[in-house]
């Protein structure tokens, strides 16, 4: 066994305690007696105060600690899958499966369970404080779900707030942090079930893949990988992305992909990173591989969020729906739409991010007279042809195009600032 086994199992056991603690709670509080609280309550014991807090948002609470509950256990069975399957290979899935089943089942559900059962009272005064401290659910409504977990590590504290969203198969994580340390690298990171010798990193308008395994020196020399947006371990039927809002260090090793978060150096800079923090990075679970799973615009809705502006009623000329600029394929990003630096016109840039060559088409605002194929210089390459207000533009793997569009007198007047 090496330092990593060890590692990953002590991980194991430490999944499988917060999970006997998320499951021996939720039974407590919820079958602790109410008029015994109230009674401790008024005899000014806050621990019971913070028990009556908590059932008053009932919903809320079990809400959370099934969240907690579930994510330990998928983290405690992955890391053991991973360990297996080095261990035995493809019949490692199999022990991994029947060994979690009889662990989890045993020792994080019923064992705890009828402990908390049995002494309700006093197990949910025993939780009570930690469960506050530690997971708080600030919000819940139809469109979101918001726990809030504080912790602090030496001189550090940490506040996340993990958010669910309706109709969305992301998870983000709003993180601020008071950051105090020295010569600590911080790192968050996820064992997954999905298991490649390649993991994918965004570059700017494209991506690249670094091996996953440590065999030989140059590989041992690619322990942190700069990256933009996401990176992705991915196998053929499923994997796992792990997108951020402004970090762009990565590693992974294995089945665990990290994200780098803050340091703590001495040298150049002896205050690197200090004071307050305030990132957000998100995990993206997903079917098929990352072309699949469109991890491109996931990471981009991540980064540039939609906003609303609250107006006044008013009579305007546009229809309830309206797009300015519509591009339907999906292996397509519109990287930027601006006024052309010498021309009366509007340059669109654009590029193909996974690796086909095919025609992109351009569905332009109504007015447009003319559209040109350019260099990033904005000189004009060849012309494009018009079919109405829509225009195709032949691009091939990965590349980045510019196209200017000149719209008529009228289109240009309203389109002015």
């Amino acid at each position: 066994m090496t330092t990593i086994d060890w590692l990953d199992l002590l991980v194991v056991l430490l999944c499988l305690l917060l999970s006997a603690f998320f499951a021996g709670s939720e039974t407590a509080l919820t079958a602790s007696s109410r008029a015994s609280m109230a009674r401790m309550e008024k005899h000014g014991n806050r621990r019971a105060a913070i028990v009556n807090r908590l059932l008053t948002q009932r919903e809320r609470l079990i809400g959370a600690l099934l969240l907690g509950n579930n994510a330990v256990n998928i983290a405690a069975s992955a890391l053991a899958t991973g360990v297996l399957l080095a261990w035995f290979g493809n019949a490692g899935v199999v022990y991994a499966t029947a060994l979690m089943t009889v662990l989890v089942v045993v020792f994080a559900e019923v064992l705890p369970k009828t402990a908390a059962f049995n002494s309700p009272d006093r197990i949910a005064l025993l939780v009570a404080r930690p469960m506050e401290i530690i997971v708080k659910l600030v919000e819940s409504g139809p469109l979101r779900a918001v726990i809030q977990v504080k912790n602090h590590f030496q001189n550090s504290t940490f506040v996340r707030d993990i958010t669910l969203y309706a109709g969305i198969p992301r998870v983000d994580v709003k993180m601020q942090a008071e950051w105090h340390e020295k010569h600590i690298l911080l790192k968050v990171a996820f064992p997954v079930s999905a298991h490649s010798n390649q993991a994918t990193y965004e570059i700017p308008f494209g991506s690249v893949q670094r091996p996953t395994t440590r065999n030989t020196p140059a590989e041992q020399a690619q322990f942190e990988v700069p990256g933009y947006r996401w990176a992705d371990i991915s196998e053929d039927k499923h994997g796992f992305s792990l997108l951020n809002d402004c970090k762009y260090g990565y590693d992974a090793k294995g089945n665990v992909l990290r994200l780098s978060l803050l340091r703590s150096p001495v040298y150049p800079d002896p205050h690197a990173d200090e004071g307050h923090h305030e990132f957000t990075y998100s995990m993206y679970p997903h079917g098929g591989d990352w072309k699949q799973a469109l991890t491109v615009r996931q990471g981009y809705q991540l980064n540039y969020k939609l906003i609303a502006l609250p107006v006044e009623k008013h009579q305007g000329a546009l229809a309830s729906e309206h797009s300015f600029l519509q591009v339907p394929e999906e292996n397509v990003i519109v990287s930027a739409i601006k006024k052309a630096e010498d021309e009366n016109a509007l340059v669109v840039r654009f590029f193909e991010w996974a690796g086909k060559q095919g025609d992109v088409t351009l569905q332009l605002p109504p007015g447009a007279e003319s559209a040109t194929e350019t260099d990033l210089m904005e000189k004009r390459t060849s012309s494009l042809s018009l079919n109405g207000s829509s225009v195709k533009v032949a691009t091939k793997p990965y590349e980045i195009k510019t196209v200017e569009v000149k719209f008529s007198h009228g289109q240009q007047a309203a389109a002015k600032p």
